[in-house]
């Protein structure tokens, strides 16, 4: 068969041929399907049902804006022209902001607010107004005058609400990351997951790491079950972080056969992961990790008296260790570290004995705030594609 000279595969190809090609390409966050939608009208058609596959948003009020405009034009589009495949949100990764620390300081009243800054009202009436007013609208009150950073965060995060609104209903895969790693804190009302995900089978989670933040109460309230498909969660708290909240999360996902948890705070966030594996260990209290005068206890290998994990979808555990302090920390710390190293080691010799599989991970490198988000990206963009990303033994 021949074929003019100026021919031109676009023109050859059937439809579902060239959608089912701009699918395989859609995984790097939305770049291939917006640049492929600029090409000409029929491949702007062609693109339209996997340009929004992967989507990665940086979670600023302007961004998020921008988006949910051209997504619901798109989705618009779809409808008027009857399309049985309208364009769908699989994948999304949202960085979300945090405000800096001199900002987070000034939010709770440690320090006071240059100069430049919108005065406190002149007394203690105008002051309450003023709380209540921020109170009200969701914002943090930690000073009598919001400052713009906090207002920009507060807006930021009922306009992820509204996406995840939007596109819970058929996301598969979903990563949220807290951009400022260290020193920074988002606005109060952080709780922006107003929906069941009931195709959702992976989640990442990075810096906060409670269900209680992620999940509104309405959502937790009204369905105890909100991740039905769940089976892969990563999770990476915040170095402060007491408690991982694991029996909320297998409330909330009972299938979970996957579980990491990556920066590991403290020694009896391995005991968490102990009593979901069947395999709980002798605590160690806080004061025989800290105390200066007092040795870390040891731990127990001796399995649990049933032998079997409580929750029967549990496959593999995976942990990894924080980063090194700089010049190795004080002894306090050191001390800490120490107990955590080994009760890491003895959650993955208990876990031989049961059928649950542990991995212990390197230490995570020290890395910068904004490198360690190109990490989570690179992982994230790899599970799209099939490939291992953030489970290396998956």
């Amino acid at each position: 068969m021949e074929y003019p000279y100026k021919c031109y595969l676009l023109d050859i190809l059937p439809l579902n041929l060239i959608q089912r090609i701009v699918e395989l390409t859609c995984t790097d966050g939305g770049l291939t399907g917006n640049v492929l939608s600029l090409t000409c009208k029929r491949l702007r058609a062609a693109v339209r049902p996997s340009r929004f596959r992967s989507v990665h948003l940086r979670g600023d009020k302007a961004h998020l804006d921008s988006f949910l405009a051209l997504y619901e034009r798109e989705r618009s589009l779809a409808e008027s022209e009857g399309s049985q495949t309208p364009p769908h949100v699989r994948h999304l990764l949202l960085t979300l902001p945090c405000t800096d620390l001199k900002t987070a300081l000034i939010l709770r009243g440690v320090i006071r607010p240059p100069a430049s800054s919108s005065q406190a009202p002149p007394n203690a009436a105008a002051r309450a107004a003023a709380g209540t007013a921020a109170r009200g609208s969701g914002a943090v009150s930690g000073t009598s005058s919001m400052q713009p950073a906090a207002l920009e965060s507060s807006a930021a995060v009922d306009e992820a609400r509204r996406l995840i609104h939007m596109v819970a209903p058929n996301l598969q895969t979903l990563g949220i990351n807290w951009l400022a790693a260290a020193g920074g804190s988002l606005c109060s009302n952080v709780a922006f997951l107003d929906s069941p995900f009931p195709l959702l089978s992976e989640l990442t989670v990075h810096g906060r790491c409670d269900p209680k933040q992620l999940f509104t109460e309405d959502v937790l309230a009204a369905q105890s079950v909100c991740l039905p498909a769940l089976t892969h969660l990563h999770l990476m708290p915040a170095f402060s972080a007491y408690s991982l909240d694991l029996p909320l999360w297998f409330t909330i996902a009972p299938r979970i056969s996957h579980i990491r948890v990556s920066g590991v705070p403290h020694v009896r966030n391995i005991h968490e992961l102990a009593v979901l594996a069947g395999v709980p260990m002798e605590p160690i209290e806080p004061e025989a990790v800290v105390t200066e005068a007092a040795a870390p206890t040891e731990l127990s290998t001796a399995p649990s008296p049933s032998g079997s994990s409580p929750h029967p979808d549990l496959r593999c555990i995976v942990v990894q260790a924080g980063a090194r302090p700089k010049r190795g920390g004080c002894g306090n710390m050191v001390r800490a570290r120490a107990a955590l190293k080994r009760g890491m080691a003895q959650l993955e010799a208990l876990c031989r004995e049961t059928d649950i599989k542990c991995v212990v991970l390197d230490e995570l490198q020290d890395l910068p705030s904004l490198q360690h988000a190109k990490e989570v990206r690179l992982d994230w963009m790899e599970r799209i594609r099939g490939e291992a990303g953030c489970w290396p033994e998956d």
